[in-house]
């Protein structure tokens, strides 16, 4: 075998790369140093204290007279502090909502694909009113922002999976506004696979997409929902939705006509 000799200038810039690449990996593969955990922990723990905080505060008083002084005392943080995590008291019910459409949208996840689009809508309506059931006055101050944010294209917050109300993660509005065909929610979403394969099957009319159709249900959920809110004893919300599910599928015409 030849030996060859390389000029020393030559092993040392070799030895230099190798060492780069090698810190490199290493870099890549180093996990956050703990005091850097310890921070993230600690605005998350913050976070949530002032979301729970707000919550209650929000339902004893009111979701628009609440104060945000009150919601930071009650968190034992600063009037800044609340501002750090949440820019306005409208961002709370935004988390709020997002947590509860990370549930229901879990949810109909798990319906079997061939149930038939029936199961997965009375699985979504069971879910909503699991959620909100107990809390009238707090869903119609929820849908009251959520309308507002919507038409402003500025829900740009989700909850991870598997969290009640934990910190959101923070989406970056888009640049350019999403299409029209974009859902609107994560239960839409959800929604518009099973709307899809029902028209497959022949289950619903194919006249108009399955993204209308799916939102064209939840609209009707919401707004009995908010129904619902305005007198609540005089049913169960989850007997009102499950009749706006035969409602949207069969109509409203009776028998007669």
């Amino acid at each position: 075998m030849t030996h060859v000799s390389m000029p020393a200038n030559e092993v040392s810039r070799i030895d230099i790369n190798r060492s780069g690449r090698k810190a490199a990996r290493v870099m890549q593969h180093t996990p956050p140093p703990p005091r850097t955990r310890t921070r993230e922990r600690q605005r998350e723990d913050t976070r949530q204290r002032i979301y729970d905080a707000a919550m209650d505060i929000f339902r004893r008083d009111g979701f628009e007279t609440a104060r945000v002084d009150d919601v930071a005392k009650a968190a034992g943080v600063s009037h800044g502090t609340f501002y750090f995590h949440f820019a306005t008291k409208d961002e709370v019910l935004i988390q709020c909502l997002r947590a509860s459409e990370v549930r229901v949208a879990a949810a109909i996840e798990t319906v079997p694909a061939d149930a038939g689009l029936m199961a997965a809508m009375e699985m979504a309506v069971a879910m909503i009113a699991r959620e909100w059931e107990s809390d009238p006055k707090l869903f119609a101050d929820v849908a009251m922002v959520a309308l507002r944010y919507l038409f402003k294209g500025e829900v740009t917050q989700v909850v991870s999976p598997g969290t009640a109300a934990a910190a959101p993660v923070p989406v970056p509005a888009p640049a350019v506004p999403p299409t029209p065909a974009a859902p609107k929610s994560l239960v839409s979403a959800a929604m518009v696979g099973r709307f899809v394969h029902a028209g497959e099957r022949g289950e619903v009319t194919r006249l108009l997409p399955a993204q209308v159709l799916a939102d064209l249900f939840l609209v009707n959920v919401f707004a009995a929902t908010l129904a619902w809110c305005a007198d609540p004893t005089t049913r169960p919300l989850g007997l009102m939705l499950a009749g706006v599910i035969r409602l949207y599928l069969d109509g409203v015409r009776g028998p007669q006509v």
